[in-house]
């Protein structure tokens, strides 16, 4: 890990996703026709990257809108 890493990691590791976006010719390449890597090349890294990324804060939103920050107070 860098430091970079180390420190994000250590002081907002409840902030931070679990996805990781790796780099590919994809996002180049898509900017270059000025459509999106997951437009240009949906089976890229990038791509597919993207997609889990989307679903890991589709998860959190649910998870918080489902959080009921009530409980345990007193009526």
């Amino acid at each position: 890990d860098t430091f970079i890493e180390q420190v994000m990691n250590s002081e907002f590791s409840d902030f931070l996703f679990e996805n990781i976006i790796r780099k590919s010719i994809a996002v180049g390449k898509s900017a270059a026709v000025g459509r999106t890597c997951v437009e240009y090349s949906n089976k890229s890294n990038t791509a597919l990257d993207y997609k889990d990324l989307y679903e890991e804060i589709k998860e959190r939103i649910e998870y918080y809108e489902n959080y009921d920050d009530s409980e345990g107070e007193e009526e």
